[in-house]
């Protein structure tokens, strides 16, 4: 399933939807250079989770903003 950032209502979902997959690229990101990486597992669940119910999916998905894949939900 796809879906495009540009078609939830901006005050509604477009925001927090970009918000929430940025939040979980950074801690990926910081995760890959901590000296403790599963301390970051559980907040990149929580970040997953977010995204999963503003998309309203339980399957797997992509999230394309701009044209452009910011996000897999298989990943």
């Amino acid at each position: 399933m796809e879906f495009r950032v540009e078609d939830f209502p901006e005050e509604q979902g477009g925001f927090q939807l970009r918000l929430q997959i940025a939040l979980l690229i950074n801690a990926k990101n910081i995760m890959a250079v901590s000296e403790r990486p599963e301390r970051f597992q559980k907040y990149i669940e929580e970040r997953r989770r977010k995204i999963r119910e503003i998309v309203q999916s339980d399957g797997n998905f992509v999230v394309y903003y701009g044209g452009r894949e910011i996000y897999r939900s298989c990943d």
